[in-house]
């Protein structure tokens, strides 16, 4: 068992169990989140580790993100100045977990398990699919290397030349999630 804690939100720890479940505890009250497919299962993991904020802040990476940690494009600027609803939130959201996905289908047609599929869109979301593409995680998962390609989760913990805790507890989920059946 793995356990998060979670600096976004001093009130939530997150466990990743190796039953396919992640368990977030927010203020003393256990909410089990059965996860069955990989973009619930991102879901999980992004909501834990972005957290929600409804008004525009900079990210520890200097992006300009709102909602579950979505970066603010040039031509939302104008219309999110004022901040979203949850709703929106929650809608950019799936957007984003759909471009994750989109990319590893794009970028690494490899037989992945639901769990796999889940870790890598919670990457891809944080990193780009830029990054995953030119990185050596990709490259070990093209050539059937899944053992080794976990490992390569915990090299991604640095924004700005800076090693963030937060990102080194979130790889450590991300690979522990990724190591699933």
């Amino acid at each position: 068992m793995v356990i998060v804690t979670i600096t976004v939100t001093p009130i939530a720890m997150a466990v990743v169990t190796p039953m396919s479940m992640v368990v977030v505890k927010l203020m003393d009250t256990n909410i089990k989140l059965a996860a069955n497919d990989s973009n619930s299962k991102a879901e999980y993991i992004i909501k834990i580790f972005e957290g929600l904020k409804l008004q525009p802040y900079y990210c520890p990476a200097g992006l300009k993100t709102i909602g579950w940690g979505h970066v603010i494009k040039e031509y939302e600027q104008q219309q999110m100045s004022d901040g979203i609803s949850r709703e929106h939130a929650d809608y950019l959201l799936e957007q984003d977990i759909e471009q994750a996905k989109y990319a590893i289908y794009r970028h690494c047609r490899v037989p992945l398990n639901c769990s796999q599929e889940g870790a890598l869109i919670s990457f891809i979301f944080n990193c780009g699919a830029g990054a995953f593409q030119a990185s050596s995680l990709r490259q070990k998962l093209l050539r059937g290397e899944y053992l080794s390609a976990a490992d390569e989760f915990p090299k991604w913990v640095y924004a700005r030349g800076i090693k963030l805790k937060g990102l080194v507890r979130r790889r450590l989920a991300e690979r522990e999630m990724f190591l699933q059946n």
